[in-house]
């Protein structure tokens, strides 16, 4: 038999074990391009439930340690699934995190377009320098669910289309979301708090800003600068010096 691209994660009531094989099968398949049961790009073995592995080449398998050992015998699981790790590089397929990340300056370049970065919670931690990350000249790109911490700047989007970022946390930088030529993107339910600027609009057009929270940025809460025809709404500016500032922008 041959046993592949599985999430085992039932424990049995005999010993704990997620399997059990006294016989000749096997637990993964060569090694091939597709999509597998976690939605990355290559299929090989199975996923195992509270295996601790790293996939240090981020090609969606385990390789410290590099196999899963199966109960009853000597069969192994030599291409154990697990989800990529990536820490500060570039980003060119929708993923989400499942640990901290700590930055030594910039961070996160999304190379691709429409995908979706879905930090569950998890921060994004920056030393004060740098851009926690970087859109250019891409769309239809997605931030969910981050807290980012402690950066020059956060988020920082240029010449790009439809970029959403939705209930996110930026706090401690400089500047914790520059829009520059960036125009149709939503910005929605997301709280700036204790950075220096919150949000920054150059140049940029027909977004939407709503629902969002800047609170206690040390110089401005949001500025547009040449920016037209952009829409605001059910925003909430405290405890900022100067809560909204328009400039050459209608």
């Amino acid at each position: 038999n041959t046993i592949y691209n599985n999430y085992i994660g039932n424990l049995s009531t005999g010993g704990g074990a997620l399997a059990y094989d006294n016989c000749t099968n096997y637990w993964n398949t060569s090694s091939q391009a597709g999509t597998n049961i976690f939605g990355y790009a290559n299929i090989g073995g199975n996923y195992w439930a509270g295996f601790a592995t790293n996939d240090t080449k981020s090609d969606g398998f385990g390789d410290i340690p590099n196999s899963y050992n199966i109960s009853g015998g000597n069969n192994r699981d030599y291409l154990p699934l697990t989800t990529p790790l990536f820490l500060c590089s570039n980003i060119s397929t929708s993923y989400t995190y499942t640990q901290n990340i700590s930055a030594n300056g910039s961070c996160i370049i999304v190379t691709a377009d429409n995908i979706t970065l879905n930090f569950a919670g998890f921060y994004l931690l920056g030393n004060s320098s740098g851009v926690g990350i970087n859109i250019t000249g891409r769309q239809g790109v997605t931030i969910i669910n981050a807290n980012i911490l402690n950066f020059s700047t956060a988020i920082a989007a240029a010449r790009s289309t439809g970029l959403n970022l939705n209930y996110t946390n930026i706090s401690s930088s400089n500047i914790a979301l520059a829009l520059t030529t960036t125009n149709t993107s939503t910005i929605f339910l997301n709280i700036f708090f204790n950075n220096s600027y919150g949000i920054i609009l150059t140049s940029s057009f027909n977004n939407t800003l709503n629902n969002n929270s800047n609170i206690s940025n040390n110089l401005q809460g949001i500025t547009l600068t040449n920016s037209n025809n952009n829409i605001f709404y059910n925003n909430r500016l405290t405890n900022n010096p100067l809560g909204l500032s328009l400039t050459t922008s209608s």
